[in-house]
């Protein structure tokens, strides 16, 4: 894309590689270095034009790479193999580069393959200084261009999520939507930056979370027991046909080959008629009655034999008239549905009139744990921020054992 033409930032292609179980011990002194100057030392002049992008610290293998070829004259091959044995911590091979890297290496007849760092005009306690700090740190050492293509990623969505922050989550969701913590997690996000989640809808919504007058809708196939052939069946008749009218029309339409009871239950359930405007409680009571009648017709329909309700679409029953006279459930058990159906509330909360008291009183609550757990499995380590530490949680219990 044009927007992208530019080089990606060194600091987020240095941080992508510094925060790494090895390297991270430099991120104190990189930070104090970008902040002042004044605090970067060199070994040698000579490491200046090498290391002053990253402020005086060794952050990449392309460095110690050409650390070994500036200071001394390796060649671009011999470099990687030095590169190669320290990330496999050879210490055999280590010992023997080390002189190779102080001294040179000469053959019998006194000709120079590698000159040496002492050759080069540096003494050889500080080529040892050097070359232990290159040691160090290209045991966990990290390609500089593999970074830079993480950071133009990196770069590249943080532009997204600024100028398309509603498009940019919508994709993010869709992304994760087989991880109900996670599309939990990213919609209570999308929450806290203002924009509003509609719930799952069979006459607006796709497969995916899609974007709504700047609103997020969300997407039928995070729906549980909602196959990708049901919503193919719903969006294709949606197509043909126009905007279902009513839950009898929407049966008839689909293929209830893969449009199953389970299916009808569970968008019935997540809220997806509720722009129909008929009680989840009506449609629960008949609509595994309606899906019986139907394939009774389709048995006994001749061919050229018009169905009970086929016609024009104002001819259908979309009055209450097929419903038996019930109340709408509780928020609660509604509630309780989306959470069952979506796993996670949409239309509101249990707990919401009590946020005020619960922000009061608690000190961490379960999106702050997943993400505690999660960020540290991503480091390879089990250390978490909140081990050992009392904490106050509030909640619901929704089960005893």
């Amino acid at each position: 894309m044009e927007y992208f033409n530019w080089k990606a930032p060194e600091d987020i292609i240095a941080g992508i590689s510094l925060y790494r179980p090895g390297p991270m011990d430099q991120i104190p002194r990189y930070i104090k270095n970008k902040q002042n100057s004044k605090n970067i030392k060199y070994l040698h002049e000579k490491l200046k034009h090498i290391l002053s992008v990253t402020y005086g610290c060794i952050v990449y293998q392309e460095q110690v790479m050409q650390v070994f070829r500036e200071l001394a004259g390796y060649s671009m091959g011999r470099s990687d193999l030095v590169r190669r044995a320290m990330s496999k911590k050879k210490a055999d091979v280590m010992a023997k580069e080390k002189e190779n890297f102080i001294n040179g290496i000469c053959e019998e007849n006194e000709n120079v393959i590698v000159p040496g760092c002492v050759r080069n005009g540096i003494d050889s306690e500080t080529a040892e200084k050097i070359f232990d700090e290159m040691a160090e740190f290209a045991k966990y050492g990290f390609n500089k261009s593999h970074a830079a293509a993480y950071a133009v990623i990196a770069y590249q969505t943080a532009w997204l999520k600024y100028y398309y922050k509603v498009q940019f989550t919508a994709a993010l969701i869709t992304s994760v939507m087989d991880n109900s913590s996670k599309v939990a997690e990213y919609i209570s996000n999308s929450k806290k930056l203002g924009i509003e989640i509609l719930p799952p809808d069979i006459n607006e919504s796709s497969v995916n979370f899609t974007v709504k007058e700047n609103k997020i809708r969300f997407g039928l196939a995070a729906v549980k027991n909602v196959g990708i052939n049901a919503i193919n069946s719903i969006i294709q008749s949606r197509k043909t046909k126009g905007n279902f009218v009513s839950l009898y029309d929407f049966l008839d339409r689909v293929d209830l080959g893969v449009v199953n009871k389970r299916t009808v239950e569970s968008l019935i359930k997540c809220g997806a008629f509720d722009s129909l405007n008929v009680y989840r409680s009506k449609m629960i009571a008949v609509y595994e009655k309606l899906i019986d009648c139907i394939h009774d017709q389709r048995k006994v329909n001749v061919e050229g034999q018009l169905s009970l309700f086929e016609g024009d679409s104002s001819d259908l029953p979309v009055d209450n008239d097929i419903y038996p006279e019930l109340s709408e459930y509780p928020q609660n058990i509604m509630l309780a549905m989306e959470k069952e159906m979506l796993g996670l509330y949409v239309s509101g909360h249990p707990l919401l009139e009590y946020k005020r008291e619960l922000e009061d009183k608690t000190s961490i609550n379960t999106a702050e744990l997943i993400k505690e757990v999660s960020e540290n499995e991503n480091l390879g380590h089990y250390s978490y921020n909140y081990d050992g530490k009392r904490v106050i949680m509030g909640g619901i219990i929704v089960s005893v054992k």
